[in-house]
């Protein structure tokens, strides 16, 4: 016969233990990323393969259950499993790019980033130049504006005008046409 009452505080420890793991992972990785993989480590490239990964050297254990490194089973490890997602994705990239840098010799990565720094002048100066033209638009548009208020207040006063000869006209006695 099942019990109803409340699971036991185990469950909540084990929770916890589980999120302080994943969390130490995720610190490991975050600092990876901005320091550097130390020679011969390989980061994780899944949530599972993080969820596994254990070093006594970093001071990571694995984490047992699946279900620790999932947004439905788990909804308050989610902002540890995104960061998780995004450093391991952060993490593929950085490598992938590394192992490209390395296989070129260093004339051709200097020819690469001469080649950049060209590129990015000229997108500068295309952005410069859509600046200059934007700010002519809007000094013309500025202009054509206030031409057009002052014809308006022209056309205001003339009405005006208009109006009080109406009025006069109309209050002196009607001349037969």
């Amino acid at each position: 016969m099942k019990s109803n009452a409340p699971k036991s505080g185990g469950n909540d420890e084990r929770r916890m233990a589980a999120h302080a793991a994943l969390s130490d992972k995720v610190n490991v990785l975050r600092r990876w990323l901005n320091e550097g993989c130390p020679p011969g480590a390989m980061p994780p490239t899944s949530l599972n393969v993080l969820r596994e990964w254990e070093d006594a050297s970093l001071g990571l254990i694995r984490i047992g259950s699946p279900g620790t490194t999932n947004n439905r089973i788990s909804p308050h490890n989610s902002d540890l499993i995104s960061d998780a997602q995004s450093l391991i994705a952060a993490l593929k990239l950085h490598r992938r790019r590394s192992a490209q840098r390395k296989g070129l010799p260093l004339q051709t990565q200097l020819e690469n980033k001469s080649l950049l720094s060209a590129d990015l002048q000229r997108q500068i100066t295309t952005l410069t130049n859509q600046l200059v033209c934007t700010r002519q638009l809007l000094r013309t548009a500025q202009a054509n504006e206030r031409s057009a208020l002052e014809r308006c207040s022209r056309s205001e006063g003339i009405a005006a005008d208009l109006r009080r000869q109406l009025v006069q006209a109309a209050s002196g006695p009607l001349r037969e046409v």
